[in-house]
């Protein structure tokens, strides 16, 4: 369903894993809500600020390459089957996921390369794979 509103897959899964974690939150409020427990409600979004700023920390470099990964599937400087050079490690993107770009070095190895490297480091694109459309 999310492939038919957004063209790109990655933008898609995202859409798709936030909407399914609001849903979850909002059940979970409903459920605390329906039981009578408002006061446990309240404790836990207490205790879900505090714990919010320590998990923020923890996992900064996850929510860089997430931001990362954002930037370029709007901008889209390559995709999947691309022939790419970063850090001198050349390959064919294999698959664009969330955190981390998969690469097939020339030498059949496959290198996961976080999304931040991309944007921190120059990259070399030496093919662009397009489909063309015909009519």
């Amino acid at each position: 369903m999310w492939q038919r509103l957004t063209p790109n897959p990655f933008v898609a899964e995202l859409l798709s894993q936030t909407v399914k974690v609001i849903f979850i939150i909002f059940g979970l409020i409903l459920a605390l809500s329906l039981i009578g427990a408002e006061t446990i409600l309240g404790t836990l979004l207490g205790g879900a600020g505090v714990i919010g700023i320590a998990v923020g920390f923890a996992v900064k470099d996850t929510i860089e390459n997430y931001i990362a990964s954002l930037m370029l599937s709007i901008r889209q400087p390559f995709r999947a089957r691309d022939h790419i050079l970063i850090n001198n490690q050349e390959g064919i993107v294999v698959r664009l996921t969330s955190r981390a770009t998969i690469l097939m070095t020339l030498d059949g190895n496959q290198l996961r390369i976080p999304m931040l490297k991309y944007l921190s480091n120059d990259f070399k694109l030496h093919q662009k794979s397009r489909t063309s459309i015909y009519l």
